[in-house]
C-alpha cells in the first residue's frame, strides 16, 4: 500500500494538458506559463522556506522520538509556519483551495501511538512513506534553485540570440544546448567533478491518463493527466511542453524580468507596469522603441540576421565548434545592442558583422 502523509497537494498533485493549456485547480494558463513564473519568482520566500523546513525537521524528529504534548505543540507549530510560506509557491497557491491535514497531522499521528512506531521503524510502508515525505521538504527549495539556474542559463546562452521564435527553432536551441551540456558533463566526470551534475537530462516516473476534455467555449479535446509529487518536475514538463507549443519564457528587453512570450512571436517586452512609470507598461515602451529602431535601423539589423545564419551554417558543416559558435554569436548579438544603445556607430557595427 502507497501511504500519503498529508493527502493534499504536497503528496501529489494532478496536471490536465491540452495541446495549448496546462489546468490545475480547474484553472487554465497557457503552456510554460508556471516555468516562466517560477523563474520571476522572488527568491526571499525561498530563503523563509529554507529555515521553516529546518526548524520543523528538528521539532519533528524530538516530536517523534519524546512524543510529549509539549513536542507535539511546538511540532505542529512549527509544521503551520512551514505551510503557511508552502502555499505561497507558484503551483501550490493554486492548488491549495481547502486547508491542509497539515494543519492536525502532529495531533493524528499523536493519537495513533502504532503508526508512530511505524514511521520509526525502517522496512514499513510508513517509513518508506515519511521518508520520502521529508527528503521532498528538504529538496523542495534546492530543486527550484537548480531549476532556475539552469533554465536561466540555457535561455540565456542558447535562445535568446535565436532570430526565429518556432517551435523548430526551439528544438534546435534544445538540441544544441543538451549536446554541449552532455560534452562538459563527461569532461567532469573524468576529471571527476559532478559540480554540474544537477543539469541532467529531465526524467522521472509518472503516472499518466487520457481523457476528454472539454473548454469553456465547448471545444473538446482529448487531454493527458499527469500526477506529480516534485514541483521542479511539473515546471521542467510545463517548460517543454511550451517550448513544443511555441511559448517560451523570455527576459523582458525593459525591465530585465521572466515573462513567457507565446504563440512564436518575437515578443520582447512584458506587459508588466514598467520600472519608474505610473501609466505605461514595458511593452509600449517597448513599442516605441521598436518602430524607432525600425526606421534607423534596418541596416543592422539585416547585418546581424546574415551574420548569424552564415554563422550558423558554419556551424551546420563542422568549420566551427560549439563553444566557437556561442562566442561569435554572442559577439554579434553585443555588437547590434551596443549600436542600438549609440555605443557604437551603425556603419562601423554593419561592418564588423559582414566581417564576421
Amino acid at each position: 500500500m502507497d501511504y500519503k502523509i498529508n493527502n493534499d497537494f504536497f503528496d501529489e498533485f494532478p496536471v490536465l494538458f491540452t495541446g495549448q493549456s496546462s489546468i490545475l485547480a480547474d484553472t487554465a494558463a497557457p503552456l510554460g506559463s508556471h516555468a516562466a513564473e517560477a523563474l520571476d519568482a522572488d527568491t526571499t520566500l525561498w530563503t523563509e522556506l529554507t529555515l521553516a523546513v529546518r526548524a520543523f525537521r528538528i521539532e519533528f524528529d524530538t516530536f517523534l522520538h519524546a512524543r510529549s504534548p509539549t513536542a507535539a505543540a511546538l511540532a505542529q507549530e512549527r509544521l503551520d509556519r512551514l505551510w503557511t510560506l508552502l502555499v505561497r509557491l507558484p503551483v501550490y497557491r493554486l492548488l491549495h483551495t481547502k486547508p491542509s491535514a497539515a494543519g492536525t497531522l502532529i495531533a493524528h499521528l499523536q493519537s495513533c501511538p502504532q503508526m508512530m512506531d511505524e514511521l520509526l521503524t525502517p522496512g514499513t510502508e510508513r517509513h518508506r512513506a515519511i521518508t520520502r515525505w521529508l527528503a521532498r521538504l528538504d529538496n523542495l527549495v534546492p530543486s527550484l534553485q537548480v531549476f532556475r539556474r539552469d533554465v536561466s542559463r540555457m535561455l540565456d546562452e542558447h535562445f535568446a540570440a535565436l532570430p526565429s521564435r518556432r517551435p523548430t527553432a526551439y528544438a534546435e536551441a534544445y538540441g544544441a544546448w543538451r549536446f554541449l551540456l552532455a560534452d562538459v558533463l563527461e569532461q567532469e566526470e573524468d576529471e571527476h567533478d559532478v559540480s554540474t551534475a544537477a543539469a541532467q537530462p529531465i526524467r522521472f516516473p509518472v503516472r499518466l491518463s487520457w481523457e476528454a476534455y472539454t473548454d469553456a467555449a465547448g471545444h473538446t479535446q482529448l487531454a493527458e493527466r499527469m500526477y506529480f509529487e516534485d514541483l521542479s518536475d511539473f515546471l521542467s514538463v510545463d517548460l517543454m511542453k511550451g517550448m513544443a507549443a511555441g511559448n517560451l519564457p523570455r527576459r523582458c528587453a525593459h525591465c530585465g524580468r521572466w515573462f513567457l512570450a507565446i504563440g512564436a512571436y518575437d515578443t520582447r517586452y512584458c506587459n508588466r507596469l514598467a520600472p519608474g512609470e505610473t501609466a505605461r507598461t514595458c511593452r509600449k515602451i517597448g513599442a516605441h522603441r521598436t518602430e524607432k529602431v525600425k526606421t534607423q535601423s534596418q541596416p543592422l539589423l539585416r547585418a546581424y540576421r546574415r551574420a548569424y545564419e552564415r554563422l550558423k551554417g558554419r556551424k551546420r558543416n563542422g568549420r566551427i565548434t560549439e563553444a566557437e559558435w556561442n562566442t561569435a554569436v554572442a559577439r554579434a548579438q553585443e555588437i547590434k545592442e551596443a549600436a542600438l544603445r549609440g555605443e557604437m556607430g551603425e556603419a562601423e557595427a554593419v561592418g564588423v558583422l559582414e566581417g564576421m
